[in-house]
């Protein structure tokens, strides 16, 4: 189970909730929350700065430059966080030191922190929060196709072998 409330560009940890289940299931409405959230995001003006800064990419920290490469950004820190049941960046850290962190962009893959994580979805989501925009996905659609296909893909490697698909080329 997945929602998400936001507005104006203002995402909060406390309203995102997350329940474990089905991964395919939790991909998808991830991606559908990021759209809903994408949407309801039309409202900012021009030279504000608002939001997170746990959540914010570090173009807007450092410059204010805001773009649709920001928005995945931050849809992928909200990924990450989902999927490891903790922040990318540590929450203690003040404002310089998690600029400076974020540019350099070192974060703890998720594969270290999740079981069993394809690594499809882990480089869909790392190079969702890159530290340089133009390393990003070029918009969600492309980021919900790598995250789709992923999920694909670990379903088959996790579907158990068909009578005649044993291991060693083994037949009946």
């Amino acid at each position: 189970q997945f929602s998400l409330a936001a507005s104006e560009r203002e995402l909060f940890e406390a309203q995102i909730y997350f329940d474990s289940g089905d991964f395919d299931k939790a991909v998808q409405t991830a991606y559908e929350a990021m759209v809903q959230a994408a949407q309801a995001l039309v409202k900012t003006r021009t030279g504000v700065i608002l939001g997170t800064v746990r959540y914010m990419p570090p173009e807007q920290m450092a410059t204010g430059e805001y773009t649709r490469a920001s928005d995945l950004y931050s849809a992928g820190l909200v990924v990450y966080e989902l999927l490891s049941g903790c922040p990318a960046f540590p929450p203690d850290l003040d404002y310089l030191g998690l600029l400076k962190l974020k540019q350099a962009g070192r974060v703890e893959p998720l594969s270290d922190l999740v079981a069993h994580l394809p690594p499809a979805v882990d480089r869909a989501i790392l190079s969702a929060f890159s530290s340089d925009p133009h390393d990003r996905p070029e918009s969600a659609a492309q980021l919900r196709d790598e995250l789709t296909g992923a999920a694909a893909e670990s379903r088959r490697l996790l579907e158990p072998a068909r009578d005649g698909d044993r291991l060693g080329g083994e037949h009946r």
